[in-house]
């Protein structure tokens, strides 16, 4: 879907980043917002998993386990229609790619859209991992 720019809006997020501002979904559906937010879902802040790794294992940056999907229907969001979203939850490339099909083949003029992509608990990018390194070694300075 796109804006009135002829533009696709995606909100990439993280479950935990997510949990601190999901009110913002409810927004999206009610003024039905062509906007698609992907929620990764590794049950915690990784960020700080990267930072603090311990014996411990960092139980305490786990977050409960939500569904997403569920939250976004009880928000309002429905499928189908003339203004029907799309609410997937995903955890292998063949459902991403189901639930990107079925993103294309959404109404043009539909609104809000979540997909849960499901990822496992230390499954963290490059990108994310040269964070941590970056603020561990800070820390150490400091």
């Amino acid at each position: 879907r796109a804006d009135e720019h002829g533009r696709r809006v995606a909100c990439l997020v993280g479950d935990g980043a997510f949990q601190m501002t999901a009110q913002e979904l409810s927004s999206a559906i009610r003024d039905e917002l062509p906007i698609t937010f992907f929620v990764l879902n590794n049950r915690g802040y990784g960020i700080e998993r990267l930072i603090h790794e311990g014996p411990a294992h960092n139980d305490y940056n786990d977050v409960h386990n939500w569904s997403f999907v569920a939250l976004a229907r009880a928000l309002g969001l429905r499928e189908g229609g003339e203004r029907g979203g799309v609410a997937r939850e995903v955890g292998t490339e063949a459902e991403l790619a189901d639930a990107l099909a079925a993103l294309d083949a959404a109404p043009a003029a539909g609104g809000c859209n979540l997909i849960e992509v499901r990822l496992a608990r230390d499954d963290f990018s490059d990108a994310l991992r040269r964070l941590g390194q970056s603020i561990k070694a800070h820390n150490k300075l400091a």
